[in-house]
């Protein structure tokens, strides 16, 4: 699978709800282009354009196989990192996992969900 296959996947989630990985912050997929995704806030409506070469920098990590660690990935990069959580956790093939009492996301060898919705563990 390749960052390509996964970003098809991402676009087939424009207009959906999706569940947060941290709770209370859903998401609203409002637009995706080849440089972006644009999410909305359900809780006040704040749009912010999700950076798609951020988005390559976690899917880098996350193909090795092991959990990762967005905020570390991101390196605190910037408010409400939690979006890019919630946007491969809500693919059907990425659970959520706790380790060491923090939200990581991590690649499953097949479909355990379905698109848009989280399986956490």
């Amino acid at each position: 699978m390749t960052f390509d296959d996964v970003y098809d996947d991402m676009k087939k989630m424009k207009g959906f709800n999706l569940e947060s990985v941290t709770a209370g912050c859903e998401l609203i997929v409002k637009e995706i282009t080849d440089d972006h995704v644009l999410v909305a806030s359900v809780k006040d409506g704040k749009e912010l354009k999700r950076d798609v070469e951020r988005l390559k920098k976690i899917w880098a990590n996350l193909s090795t196989g092991d959990a990762v660690h967005v905020e570390a990935v991101l390196k605190n990069a910037g408010e409400r990192r939690n979006q890019y959580e919630t946007l491969f956790a809500n693919l059907p093939y990425v659970k959520v996992v706790m380790i060491d009492k923090k939200k990581h996301i991590k690649l499953e060898s097949d479909d355990s969900h379905e698109l848009g919705t989280l399986k956490r563990l």
